[in-house]
């Protein structure tokens, strides 16, 4: 019988949604281009979302005030609000084969469901009522209606729809219009799934939206701006722009299109008139657009990548005798953008005679922490340009105190009474902090990019090129080569002699060799799975084993995702816990009996390698990347360079804390 039905594991489904999760309210922007917006502009509601590449969902309230929420490791490209309820629905894609859409409760930060495809995704949007959600794709099929709240697939229309990258329906949701970049509008009756018009219109239109109660399209193709009469499809007006943003507001009928675009050094806001464009379709007479205001102040180099236009506001006007609203007073929307460094800009939709500088309306406030190591009670942090010592303090009163510079390194690891600094995936230099006078010592240069650093004892062993490991004695600073390879992605020095090798494997190999480090016999380990990585293991530890994950694939192409442990001296391999999908930026953290891992993608739970008890820890706004340990106190990395802290036995955060740009701990209980 197989080692895989003797050994009790725990298995863990995809989850429908992400327990125990909380919000962290800031004006912080992303930390990476802002792709999408998405509000819906009822009148009375002012707030809106953003979304980024860095995978946090943005809820900006009318006080400036954002809701960040981090749903996905991967980017997120599109958005779409229910129109009906709390629900929001996103496209995340690592940009190459993952295809998902997932939806949202935000009030409750609960995933409800995710969709996978096999193609890109071009589309998203809610039925005007939120009764379907309408994805676009690459596919020959092309679109699918899936049901708002169950996400299963309904057949809405007859016939393939082919690529469309923009579906509208309208107020009763009977009819819908679906723009396809080969150059068409298509009417389709919902009710029967029918055709009811097709119309030959302008090709490759990027920016598709409609506007102006659905009476004209607009959209964007070699930094010009089309609008075209949706009814019959003919070019009503262009105007030359320069990487134009396209503002539209569905939720206004009747409101025109606005749009901006960079003239120079500044940023331009420019508005068509929608009864101009209805009596150019009367009277064939010419349409220009009209400027609003000019903008100064964001850097050239930041190009502008999204924007939304915000509702127009009824402000109710109270009477004095009363005390009861008596009329209303209509306040203008806002423009908002949003850059590929991650700031967000609002601008007043209101017309301007000069020009108006603007500054981020988020701000910078927090220094994102790139790594961290433990040292007893004591944690190292890195940033951009320092190193740093803390300790958890239950007073809150807690220091950093920087005990060096960081020459542009993106990992450290501690070592004696010095850190040392390396960057993944590049030749930098490795060199040696010492924390108690701040002198810098130069260890080595490695010869091809190097992928994983590790440190066991006196030793570095690290992976350079993808394809051979080699190792730095601090000792005599000699570097040793002991394995060449391919699609190596990670190792572990067990001890002087046993060095571990984690691979990509193909057809009949291991995916972990064993490298015999006096004489560099290497033995394939009889690990399960095409792929390893993330090894981990605590020299300290009475259970001699080291752990790590592993993906397979069953016939049908399911993935599954494996912690294992091997114990060298009886050459036991073992799963421990699984996920039904591939995870492959999964970690293994081990600390004395307790094994760390994020196996699921959201959370971090521990896993007692005696006990054989997991423990599922309350996750921050922001995923986890990495776990340190003191004897009481866990700390995770999270991705948005803040930290978590927690007492080990228990799941919830006893505090999330923020590094600012003053050096300063701000601490969220």
């Amino acid at each position: 019988m197989s080692i895989l039905k003797n050994i009790a594991f725990a298995f863990f489904a995809f989850l429908p949604f992400f327990a125990y999760s909380q919000v962290h309210i800031s004006n912080q922007g992303h930390q990476e281009a802002v792709s999408s917006f998405s509000s819906l502009a009822t009148g009375n509601d002012s707030s809106y979302f953003s979304a980024g590449n860095d995978g946090f969902l943005i809820k900006w309230n009318a006080d400036g005030t954002g809701e960040h929420y981090q749903i996905t490791n991967l980017s997120i490209k599109l958005i779409a609000q229910n129109p009906a309820n709390s629900e929001i629905a996103v496209y995340e894609t690592d940009n190459a084969k993952v295809h998902s859409v997932s939806v949202w409760d935000w009030k409750t930060l609960q995933r409800k469901y995710i969709k996978r495809f096999s193609d890109s995704i071009t589309s998203l949007s809610y039925t005007a009522q939120g009764s379907y959600l309408i994805v676009g794709t690459t596919a020959f099929n092309g679109t699918y209606f899936l049901d708002s709240q169950k996400g299963t697939v309904v057949k809405k229309i007859k016939d393939n729809t082919g690529i469309i990258s923009m579906a509208e329906t309208g107020a009763s949701e009977k009819s819908c219009v679906m723009y396809s970049p080969n150059g068409n509008l298509t009417y389709y009756n919902l009710d029967n799934g029918s055709i009811k018009a097709k119309i030959n219109t302008e090709n490759s239109l990027f920016q598709p939206c409609l506007f102006a109660n659905n009476e004209f399209f607009a959209g964007v193709k070699d930094n010009v701006v089309y609008i075209i009469h949706a009814i019959n499809g003919k070019r009503i007006a262009t105007f030359s722009a320069d990487n134009p943003i396209l503002l539209n507001c569905k939720g206004e009928a009747e409101t025109g299109l606005f749009f901006v675009d960079r003239q120079g050094k500044n940023i331009t806001l420019k508005y068509v008139d929608n009864l101009e464009l209805k009596e150019s379709v009367k009277t064939g007479s010419s349409v220009n657009y009209k400027i609003i205001a000019q903008f100064s102040g964001i850097n050239a180099k930041d190009a502008i990548t999204s924007g939304i236009k915000t509702a127009d506001q009824i402000i109710p006007i109270v009477g004095e005798a009363e005390g009861m609203a008596s009329d209303t007073n209509r306040q203008a929307g806002k423009i908002i953008l949003g850059t590929k460094s991650g700031n967000l800009y609002s601008i007043p939709a209101v017309a301007e005679s000069n020009v108006q500088t603007i500054k981020p309306m988020s701000d910078r406030a927090y220094q994102k922490i790139f790594d961290i190591s433990a040292d007893g009670d004591d944690f190292y942090f890195l940033t951009a340009d320092s190193v740093y010592r803390t300790s958890y303090s239950d007073n809150l009163m807690a220091n950093a105190t920087k005990v060096g510079s960081n020459n542009e390194s993106t990992n450290l690891i501690k070592y004696g009474n010095s850190v040392i600094l390396w960057t993944k995936d590049t030749r930098k230099e490795i060199v040696m902090l010492n924390v108690e006078t701040g002198k810098v010592t130069p260890l080595f240069t490695s010869e091809n990019a190097i992928q994983i650093l590790k440190l066991f004892n006196e030793t570095l062993v690290y992976i350079q090129g993808n394809s051979t490991v080699k190792t730095y004695s601090m000792i005599t600073g000699k570097n040793t080569e002991l394995y060449t390879g391919t699609a190596l992605q990670d190792i572990i020095l067990y001890n002087e002699k046993d060095l571990y090798v984690a691979k990509s494997a193909s057809e009949n190999e291991s995916s972990v060799i064993h490298v015999d480090t006096t004489t560099k016999e290497t033995v394939p380990v009889q690990a399960k799975g095409t792929i390893a990585y993330s090894l981990s293991h605590d020299e300290k530890s009475k259970i001699q084993a080291f752990y790590g994950i592993s993906v397979a694939s069953d016939v049908n192409g399911n993935a599954k995702t494996t912690v294992f442990s091997y114990k060298p001296s009886t050459k036991t391999f073992s799963p421990l816990l699984q996920f039904a999908d591939e995870d492959p930026e999964a970690f293994t953290y081990v600390y004395a009996e307790s094994l760390y891992t994020n196996i699921g993608k959201s959370q971090v739970r521990s896993y007692n390698t005696a006990t054989k008890k997991t423990l599922l820890f309350k996750r921050s706004a922001s995923m986890p990347l990495k776990v340190a340990r003191s004897n009481d106190m866990m700390v995770i990395l999270n991705r948005d360079g803040s930290l978590s802290w927690y007492k080990p036995k228990f799941a919830a955060v006893v505090s999330n804390w923020y590094f600012t740009q003053n050096a300063e701990w701000q601490i969220y209980q």
